[in-house]
Order: C-alpha cells, then structure tokens, then sequence
C-alpha cells in the first residue's frame, strides 16, 4: 500500500506543476506585449542619378526630369553620389556639396 499511496503522491505534485506551469503560460499570453515604432524619418532626395548614366542632377534639371522613373536613383547627399555611387556632377545644373558634406574631397 506504500507504494500505490507513493505513486499517487508523485501523480497529484506532477498534476501541481501542471497546473502552476498552465497557469504561469496563461498570465503570460494574455498580458498583450506593445512595441512601439518610431516613425520612419523621411529624408529630402537632394539629387537624383540614373541607372545607366554616370552623371548625378539636381531634381530640378531638365536633363533629369523627363527620364524613366525606373530608371532613377534617389541620393540623399553628395557624398553618396560620389563616393557610393562613384557618379560625377552634371555639367548643367552644377550640383555642389552642401554644408554637412565634405567639401575637400569633391574637387570637380
């Protein structure tokens, strides 16, 4: 008899930490979790270049306007213009560095 009344001592401790582990996942799931994203920055396109082009216009240039949308590349500074994307200046619209650019390096 020792022995029934052990094994349903370890049944009824087995089924309590059932429950307890039950009850645990169950306050958890229900308190929702909120993240919070910042809204994304928008950042002013400064100039624009072509994919097949080596060349980079300010938005206004004539040279720029009317080309393929799909075809257009979106820089936010000069220096990604010329560094990253290894573009020149466009003769007609002059563009040039803007303050927050490094002027020392860009020598067109």
């Amino acid at each position: 008899m020792g022995t029934a009344r052990g094994l349903t001592m370890r049944k009824t401790a087995y089924l309590v930490l059932v429950c307890l582990l039950f009850a645990f996942i169950s306050s958890c799931a229900s308190t929702p979790t909120v993240i919070i994203k910042p809204p994304p920055v928008e950042r002013e396109v400064k100039f624009i270049g072509l994919n097949d082009s080596a060349v980079f216009h300010y938005p206004w240039c004539y040279h720029i306007r009317d080309s393929d949308p799909k075809k257009k590349v979106k820089f936010y500074s000069y220096s990604d213009a010329v560094e990253i994307a290894g573009k020149r200046p466009c003769a007609h619209c002059k563009p040039v560095p803007d303050d927050d650019d490094s002027v020392d390096k860009h020598k067109w």
